[in-house]
This record gives structure tokens, sequence and C-alpha cells, in this order.
């Protein structure tokens, strides 16, 4: 899609799987979890990296929001 016209902009509404791992960086046990791959946050592969390790995403409070690495753990349940 071109978000890129006149009209603005679509805002997607997302449904996350309850199943999905999402790492609470606010929680002392996820960021223990998280640690070790911190020092990867810039590699253009770090979504393979997390995934196969059973990481779907991350919360953190530093943005306000989360991260998805896995696409496969969301959905799209239309626009608002």
């Amino acid at each position: 899609a071109d978000f890129s016209g006149d009209e603005g902009g679509v805002v997607l509404e997302l449904q996350i799987s309850p199943d999905a791992n999402i790492l609470d960086l606010r929680d002392a046990e996820d960021f223990e979890t998280w640690k070790p791959f911190s020092k990867l946050i810039y590699r253009p592969d770090i979504h393979e990296i997390l995934t196969s390790k059973g990481i779907d995403g991350l919360w953190d409070d530093s943005f306000d929001g989360v991260v998805i690495y896995n696409p496969d753990v969301i959905r799209v349940k239309g626009t608002v």
C-alpha cells in the first residue's frame, strides 16, 4: 500500500496471539532472558535470532510499546 498520499495514512488494528512470548523488559526475569541478545539489536537478522530462541517480541518502557519480531503471532483485525 502507498501511505504517502494526501489521505494521511492507515492505522491498522492488530491482535497478538495469547500464546506469543513477549518479553516484558520491566520484569527482572524477562530482562535477564533478553540481556544476552541486547547487543545484537542492530543486526538485520535479529528477528530470526530471537524467533529461533522462542522470543516473539518485546515490551519496553523506553518507547512505551511493543516490538514484534515474529509476524506469525499477529493478525490484522481491520483498519481504524
